[in-house]
């Protein structure tokens, strides 16, 4: 999604007297340096509060411990296993959401500029950055952050299910809203129906990868992601096909 925002904001138009914007190759490192220290910052605060928060990662903790190739594998397959079982149907919900219901019911104008976004990101960036780095940022660092926080209000200070599953919530807005400001650069209209589609289809994901990483791991999490990213571009394509028809 980084190249997805540095592509456009290298073609919006620049108004009259306003000064241009850097070339692509300093806003795109810009983009990186700016996303790797919140991506640092996010992993760090994880590490610290996850634990801390009942959602501690056994691959993850093995792997910082210096453990074997073997035993991380051991720890690693279940998680991989879970994130495919969960994904790929999670994924198919999301889909059939967008094509048949949001897709149809969003103006054109919206819909033209969120497909051409999306187009412009690239698979691997749609699925690196959108299965590895939110993950990273949401489910890994905020999720934990806010399961700590509410476990504090809670009698006798401990994690509940309620409390992770409205971290869960919690986090999966703040998830969704962050897709506004790119989309809102991009071109789309920032309708209540737009806000409806990204709210409802995010949560939607955000849910089931939450749901993952509390249960399994982080890495479930992230190839429940990374199949909605994988699956999506092939379908974009043939929408894409179809109308050039």
């Amino acid at each position: 999604m980084s190249y997805g925002i540095v592509h456009t904001l290298g073609r919006l138009p620049i108004p009259e007297g306003k000064k241009k914007l850097p070339p692509a190759p300093i806003l795109r490192l810009l983009v990186f340096v700016q996303t790797g220290l919140v991506v640092t910052l996010l992993a760090v605060v994880g590490a610290y509060f996850a634990p801390r928060a009942g959602l501690a990662d056994p691959f993850l903790l093995a792997f910082a411990q210096g453990e074997g190739g073997f035993r991380l594998w051991e720890l690693l397959r279940p998680q991989l296993l879970a994130g495919l079982l969960v994904g790929a149907p999670g994924a198919a919900v999301f889909l059939a959401g967008y094509y048949f219901v949001f897709r149809p019911w969003l103006d054109d104008a919206t819909v033209a500029s969120m497909e051409q976004f999306r187009f412009a990101s690239g698979i691997w960036v749609r699925v690196l950055y959108g299965g590895v780095v939110e993950e990273v940022l949401i489910r890994w660092g905020l999720l934990s952050l806010l399961a700590w926080l509410i476990s504090l209000l809670t009698p006798g200070g401990g994690v509940t299910a309620t409390g992770v599953w409205l971290s869960i919530l919690v986090s999966g807005i703040a998830f969704a809203a962050g897709h506004a400001p790119s989309y809102a650069a991009a071109g789309c209209k920032l309708t209540p129906r737009f806000w409806t589609a990204i709210l409802v289809l995010n949560l939607w994901v955000s849910l089931y990868c939450g749901w993952l990483f509390w249960q399994h791991g982080l890495a479930a999490a992230i190839v429940a992601h990374m199949l909605v990213h994988a699956a999506w571009l092939p379908l974009d394509l043939r929408v894409a096909r179809r109308a050039t028809a």
